[in-house]
C-alpha cells in the first residue's frame, strides 16, 4: 500500500519490509476485544511485539462483531394455518427442509446446489435454490458487503428459507455465510419453524478457489478493487460440526451431490403420517 496515497497494490509478495504499509487479515488463537478505528480511534490501534521488541503496528478496520439484535413489535402475533407440516409431507411424500451450503467463493456451492435441486426434482420433490447472487438482485438489493450487511443478508435469507420449508419445500441455499454465529442463527430460525436444517460444508482450499476464480473476484480483491472479500481481507469461519462435508478439490460435482443425497433423502422421508 502506498503510504502517501493509500493506493492498494498487489505484487505477489508475502511479507512487508521495514517502514512499509499493508492491509491484511490477522487470525488469532482466541477471541480479542477490539474496536474499529473508524468508530473509536483510540481503541482501534495495535502493536505487534516479538521477543519483547515492537516490530509493527496498525489500525483496525472491518471488525466482524456486529449488532445482531432483532427488534420486533409487541403488537404482532403469529397466525397458525389450517394445514400442518405433516399433512404437507403426506401429500408430497417428503418433509420441508433447509439444506444450507456454506463455503468460500469458488468452492462450488451454486453448481452443487443446482445439481442437487435437479436430482430432488426428478425424484418428484418440491425444491428450490436460494442463490447468493440472485437474492441480491431483489430481496437484498439494498445490502452491501460490510459486516453489518452480511449479517442482515443471512438473517433475511434464513427467514425466507424457514417460510418456504414450512410450505413443504426443500430449500437449498448457496451462500458464503462466513460467520458461524449467523449460520447458527439460521439453524435456530429453521428449527423455530419445525423445519429440518442440514448444514453442508462445501470445502475447498483457498488456493483452489482462487485458481478457479470463475468471476475474477479473487483477482480484483488481490488488486484492491474489492474490499472485505471473504478469504482475502475478510474472515471465513469454517463449520465446526456440519452434518455433511464435501471436498470439491477431491470430489466431482456428481460425487458431491451423491454424498449429500445419501444423508439427505432418509431425513426428508422421515415423518409420522399419523400426527
Amino acid at each position: 500500500m502506498d503510504s502517501s496515497t493509500l493506493e492498494a497494490k498487489s505484487d505477489g509478495r508475502e511479507q512487508l519490509e521495514r517502514n512499509e504499509i499493508g492491509r491484511l487479515t490477522i487470525q488469532t488463537r482466541g477471541p480479542l476485544v477490539i474496536d474499529n478505528h473508524d468508530r473509536i480511534p483510540n481503541l482501534g490501534r495495535f502493536v505487534i511485539i516479538d521477543d519483547g521488541q515492537i516490530c509493527g503496528g496498525g489500525t483496525i478496520f472491518g471488525g466482524v462483531y456486529t449488532d445482531r439484535t432483532v427488534t420486533k413489535s409487541k403488537n404482532i402475533f403469529w397466525t397458525e394455518g389450517k394445514i400442518t407440516a405433516t399433512a404437507r409431507a403426506v401429500r408430497s411424500g417428503h418433509r420441508g427442509a433447509v439444506v444450507w451450503l456454506t463455503g468460500l467463493s469458488g468452492a462450488g456451492k451454486s453448481t452443487i446446489a443446482q445439481s442437487l435441486e435437479r436430482e430432488l426434482f426428478v425424484r418428484g420433490m418440491h425444491t428450490y435454490v436460494l442463490d447468493g447472487d440472485n437474492i441480491r438482485h431483489g430481496l437484498n438489493s439494498n445490502l452491501g458487503f460490510s459486516p453489518d450487511d452480511r449479517v442482515e443478508n443471512i438473517r433475511r435469507v434464513s427467514e425466507v428459507a424457514k417460510l418456504m420449508a414450512d410450505a413443504g419445500t426443500v430449500i437449498i441455499t448457496a451462500f458464503i455465510s462466513p460467520y458461524r454465529m449467523d449460520r447458527s442463527r439460521a439453524r435456530e430460525i429453521a428449527l423455530e419453524g419445525n423445519a429440518e436444517f442440514i448444514e453442508v460444508f462445501v470445502d475447498a482450499p483457498l488456493e483452489v478457489c482462487e485458481a478457479r476464480d470463475p468471476k475474477s473476484l479473487y483477482k480484483k480483491a488481490r488488486a484492491g478493487q474489492i474490499r472485505e472479500f471473504t478469504g482475502i481481507d475478510a474472515p471465513y469461519e469454517a463449520p465446526e460440526d456440519p452434518e455433511i462435508v464435501v471436498r470439491t478439490d477431491q470430489q466431482t460435482v456428481d460425487e458431491s451431490v451423491a454424498t449429500i443425497l445419501e444423508q439427505l433423502l432418509p431425513r426428508l422421508r422421515e415423518y409420522d403420517a399419523n400426527e
